[in-house]
């Protein structure tokens, strides 16, 4: 099983670098919550399948035509019906002003605890580093490394939605751009706190507020967001059977509004967003698009819960 699943890792990541050759933007404009593992590594150590994911973004801005590309892929820890964490590894391309580019491989390594069993409750824990490629036509190429870490508390619904999550996380993703705007972050690390809860469940509709701040040296970027869920169940065929389709908003008083769609499943994660930015910055950054998908598999003999409870009723959390 292993060993198929590196063979399929390894013929998605070469099909889709052939394909999405390109450059592209820091995650700090991403408004985009499907880059989980990007905003913290922690979320790994609560994905209990195995998975290959595949994250674009585009936006015009005044330095040129960029591209966000991440490729990712994490294999859970199993031994019979216990997950204990997540491996993985990702490939990121970046760009920074005219003259440089970045790439990045990366090593990650998540597990979870549990706080309690009966109410789902438990705390992740995840980091991640490797190495960072930045390439200036004027000085050359350096490497630096790179690296995350991060704890998310969270309580679980079924394989695939939790009920609420609150986290935070550290970089030195920025602690080497020296372009433009990203100069005033040079060698400071970057903190990023995310926060979201189900409010209401209405039949099979649930209502989730959320937020992202962003903070590195007294500049706050803050994501306010919500997302309206549908459950859907006893549909036919392995990839739909089970799951929620949603539309999500996120509002930044400093960048925009970006509204989005997507679809989730056990097998399968799928989402399309558009971004609409504002021209209050010292470059005009455009507008956005971002694309994600994720195919998921269960490893082991770990029965994954993804039935959805639509029509019993829910137990008080006390």
């Amino acid at each position: 099983m292993f060993g198929k699943y590196i063979c399929s890792v390894i013929i998605f990541f070469l099909i889709v670098a052939c394909l999405e050759k390109g450059n592209s933007q820091d995650f700090r404009y991403n408004f985009y919550q499907y880059n989980a593992v990007g905003v913290n590594p922690a979320w790994a150590g609560m994905q209990e399948q195995a998975s290959l994911s595949y994250h674009s973004r585009r936006q015009n801005l005044a330095v040129g035509y960029h591209r966000t590309l991440m490729l990712s892929a994490m294999y859970p820890v199993v031994q019979g019906e216990r997950h204990f964490g997540t491996l993985g590894l990702s490939l990121f391309q970046d760009k920074q002003g005219f003259l440089g580019e970045v790439n990045a491989f990366e090593l990650l390594a998540a597990c979870n605890i549990s706080l309690h069993k009966a109410q789902k409750i438990s705390v992740a824990f995840g980091l991640q580093g490797g190495s960072r490629q930045i390439y200036d036509e004027l000085k050359g190429t350096d490497y630096f490394p790179a690296w995350s870490g991060g704890l998310i508390f969270y309580q679980r619904k079924n394989s695939y939605q939790n009920r609420w999550f609150a986290g935070f996380s550290q970089s030195n993703w920025l602690g080497n751009e020296r372009y433009l705007e990203n100069y005033q972050f040079f060698g400071s690390l970057r903190t990023i706190v995310v926060a979201g809860f189900e409010v209401a469940q209405i039949g099979s509709l649930a209502i989730i507020p959320n937020v992202r701040s962003i903070l590195q040296r007294n500049v706050n970027f803050t994501n306010w967001g919500v997302s309206l869920r549908k459950t859907f169940s006893e549909n036919s065929g392995a990839w739909f059977r089970y799951g929620s389709w949603g539309i999500s908003g996120w509002y930044a008083p400093q960048q925009g509004f970006v509204g989005a769609i997507d679809i989730d499943t056990p097998a399968i994660t799928m989402g399309l967003s558009l971004g609409f930015s504002k021209k209050e910055h010292f470059l005009s950054y455009g507008n956005s698009r971002e694309f994600i998908l994720s195919l998921k598999r269960t490893i082991g003999k770990r029965q994954v819960e993804d039935k959805p409870k639509i029509n019993e009723a829910e137990p008080t959390i006390n």
